[in-house]
């Protein structure tokens, strides 16, 4: 705990401006987790698995950013019930499926460099 203690409480010291998102699939360890979210962490997750491990934790649905790079229109109802707004797309027929399923959605367009 005390690397991402250090590593969150480094990333605010020199880019304040800057909020983190946790890339979840990199370690679900419950004490990881939590500890990004009592730092002030979002958190970027690619499954509905991820999802549902963030809120256990308690933290707002509106901190989740929905990372799947092809979300099932399953997938994208779980997270509209559940709250989470956020999604990444990175083509047409993706944000047309956003679009359709969940207008009110607020996108972030993913792109390779």
């Amino acid at each position: 705990m005390h690397s991402i203690r250090e590593r969150i409480e480094l990333w605010h010291k020199h880019l304040p401006r800057v909020h983190i998102h946790y890339a979840v699939k990199t370690n679900v360890d419950t004490e990881v987790l939590t500890e990004a979210h009592r730092k002030g962490c979002g958190f970027d997750c690619a499954s509905m698995f991820e999802i549902n491990k963030i809120l256990s934790i308690g933290a707002d649905p509106e901190n989740i950013i929905f990372a799947h790079p092809c979300k099932t229109e399953h997938m994208i109802k779980y997270a509209k019930q559940v709250g989470v707004r956020w999604f990444t797309f990175d083509s047409e027929e993706e944000a047309q499926k956003l679009h359709r399923l969940f207008p009110e959605a607020q996108l972030i367009l993913r792109i390779a460099v």
